[in-house]
């Protein structure tokens, strides 16, 4: 209930965290709250402490979630290279044969 609740508030300032912050800030933040769940799962001695770790987690799903589905959409930018073609070798023929290209993703 906690994680869903902090996701919940996170989701609702969402976009005005993104016009802020921008997407690759808002990435750091999120695996900086997971971070920070997981040390305080880590060392907490008591319960009460331990009900920080669902908050934490929730804001970091919270954040990522949309960023990602945005970030998967967009196209890259059009001055961008593209990736060098993979190249191998057949593995039944010899070092010698050619090499099988196929272009980057």
């Amino acid at each position: 209930m906690l994680t869903s609740g902090a996701a919940s508030l996170v989701g609702l300032t969402y976009a005005k965290l993104t016009a802020h912050l921008g997407y690759a800030a808002l990435m750091r933040i999120a695996a900086g709250a997971w971070t920070a769940a997981l040390l305080v799962f880590a060392v907490a001695g008591q319960w009460a402490v331990l009900l920080i770790v669902p908050v934490l987690t929730g804001i970091g799903s919270g954040i990522t979630m949309p960023t990602l589905t945005v970030l998967v959409d967009r196209p890259p930018p059009p001055n961008s290279a593209a990736p060098p073609p993979r190249c191998r070798r057949p593995r039944s023929s010899a070092a010698s044969s050619p090499r099988l290209c196929s272009p980057g993703r």
